[in-house]
């Protein structure tokens, strides 16, 4: 909106949150189509789906480099051979959500941003739950899409001429009590199957899969060995990717790329390297970013402090240009403690993993470091290291920190679950100070 002279007005947050909700509104078809058939942009994948008795039909909007088109229906459900077929229903639409229900089975559809959710909504078993094979929902797939699926079962992708332009994936399962239960994803033929192992679940069953399209990014400088995508970070609509390559500062020097979404289109906006690089310095090593700042770990850089005492460089954006605000050290940084090997950011507050520094605990220990920003100045506020710390437990190979709280992983931590069955530490700010709240290790481990 604008005021009488032209300058831009903020939209309230309630009003700017319809418009977004109304984009991906599902609506019946215009005049002379089935009444039964709905329509549904999605922007934000650049795809249109439209609701019929033929099932989801799914196609690529203008702005997408490829065209294509793709269809999923519902054929049927049950256990083993004993798959039922289901007869054609009315949907019930309201707004953003359509379902089409089957007696004891609710298919329904949820279209965002995320892409076009689908779910399956099972009040009881159907007849043969007894033969104690997997619960089985197939699905019909049209198109000139080729089909994909993962080894782990737990994705399955869609590509015209060999570049993935869909993905169907996120498949979750659980049951009355809130349960997981064990669920993949199988390709056979012009079928995917949807496999559940309900033995023992308590129904309803709620089976939740995503429709999506899929980006490829790529270095726009990329070549053999740069092992592009070591480290990767998102905030908002901005994505920092590290590589491993070689540069102008020598082999194994590093960089990092950022990132910029369009619409459904991903830009690269920076290559950042650092200010004093050199070869071996594994700048791009770990990566995060915050809004308009991101951090970048060089773990093998040499310091004053000693041969891979490591690093991590702060950029800052302004308009579309990022540039060098800061160069940390550990302040008692030594010889090969790796600071670099991770990096978090969540505001004006990062963390950089040591997990070779020698503590009190012994060597490789491992610890990580807090910096607060004031201005444009980073200042080093906490050291943080495990209570219970020992050699070669390695705290601080990975990191993460959203407000006041931070997680840090020691990767090869001694537990009751065995040598080497790892933990995290979870650590809290009052203040200026850090305390340690947690220490979590798996349940099952």
């Amino acid at each position: 909106m604008k005021t009488t002279t032209g300058t831009p007005v903020a939209m309230p947050a309630g009003l700017g949150e319809a418009v977004e909700q109304s984009r991906y509104r599902i609506r019946p078809a215009t005049r002379g189509a089935d009444a039964s058939t709905y329509h549904a942009g999605n922007p934000a994948q650049a795809m249109h789906a439209t609701f019929s008795s033929a099932g989801l039909h799914v196609a690529s909007s203008a702005s997408q480099s490829t065209s294509w088109e793709w269809t999923l229906q519902l054929r049927g459900y049950g256990y083993g051979d004993q798959i039922a077929p289901l007869a054609l229903v009315e949907p019930v639409v309201g707004d953003d959500r359509l379902e089409y229900r089957h007696g004891a089975l609710t298919e329904w559809y949820v279209n965002d941003r995320r892409g076009i959710e689908q779910g399956f909504t099972v009040a009881a078993p159907p007849a043969g739950r007894e033969s104690g094979d997997p619960l089985v929902l197939d699905l019909a797939v049209r198109g000139a899409l080729r089909a994909e699926a993962s080894a782990d079962g737990q994705r399955v992708w869609f590509a015209r001429d060999g570049e993935r332009v869909l993905e169907y994936s996120q498949l979750a399962a659980f049951d009355a009590v809130g349960t997981r239960v064990p669920a993949r994803m199988r390709v056979a033929g012009d079928t995917v199957r949807l496999e559940v192992e309900d033995r023992g679940a308590a129904y309803p069953l709620l089976i939740d899969p995503l429709i999506f399209t899929e980006t490829h990014l790529v270095a726009s400088d990329g070549a053999a060995g740069d092992q592009f995508g070591t480290s990767v970070g998102i905030s908002g609509d901005t994505a920092v990717v590290g590589a491993f390559d070689g540069t102008a500062r020598g082999r194994d020097a590093g960089s990092a790329y950022v990132f910029v979404r369009n619409g459904t289109s991903w830009n690269e906006q920076a290559h950042l390297v650092a200010s004093d690089g050199a070869a071996g310095d594994g700048f791009g090593t770990s990566a995060a970013i915050s809004g308009d700042t991101v951090v970048v770990g060089a773990l093998f850089d040499g310091t004053a402090r000693g041969s891979d005492a490591g690093s991590a460089y702060v950029f800052v954006r302004t308009g579309t240009s990022w540039t060098e605000q800061a160069h940390l050290f550990a302040s008692d940084g030594d010889g090969f403690d790796n600071f670099g090997r991770s990096v978090a950011i969540s505001d004006d507050t990062l963390v950089v993993g040591a997990n070779f520094d020698r503590t009190a605990g012994g060597g490789h220990a491992g610890s990580a470091y807090v910096y607060v920003r004031t201005g444009t100045s980073w200042n080093e506020q906490a050291h943080l290291v495990a209570s219970d710390g020992a050699a070669q437990d390695f705290f601080g190979t990975s990191v993460a920190i959203s407000g006041d709280t931070a997680v840090v992983g020691a990767l090869f931590d001694d537990t009751a679950g065995g040598d080497n069955a790892g933990s995290a530490y979870v650590y809290v700010r009052n203040g200026t100070s850090w305390n340690e709240q947690a220490h979590l290790v798996a349940s099952d481990g």
